[in-house]
């Protein structure tokens, strides 16, 4: 699984939840890589602690295909642990149990978008 796309962050103002709006965007998203880059997988990161905020945010991605991994990720700067989630575009892609390989992706993306020029 190389062709990856990787969504960093993705919000919508509390006020404007339950409307719909950020499935809308992840539908656009997908569209978008399937059509013009033959995405196999989208990678996020969610928040994974135990308030009912994230429960909510894990949801969200569930709701919209999402598989969570069981890994837990934390960062040595970040307060907060996240796990994987994957949505696979294809029959074909598969979802790695652990999760580990998916914060390959995610820290090698990383590296790149947050490097000091």
């Amino acid at each position: 699984m190389d062709r990856i796309l990787i969504i960093d962050y993705l919000a919508v103002d509390q006020k404007l939840r339950g409307l719909g709006i950020g499935t809308w965007m992840l539908e656009q998203l997908r569209a978008w890589a399937l059509r013009e880059h033959e995405i196999k997988g989208i990678i996020i990161e969610a928040e994974s602690g135990t308030t009912g905020a994230h429960q909510e945010r894990i949801q969200f991605w569930q709701r919209n295909g999402f598989i969570l991994t069981s890994y837990v990720h934390q960062y040595r700067m970040v307060p907060e642990p996240y796990q994987a989630m994957m949505l696979p575009l294809d029959r074909s892609t598969h979802v790695p149990d652990d999760g580990e390989a998916l914060f390959r992706y995610i820290n090698a993306f990383h590296k790149v978008a947050y490097r000091k020029s």
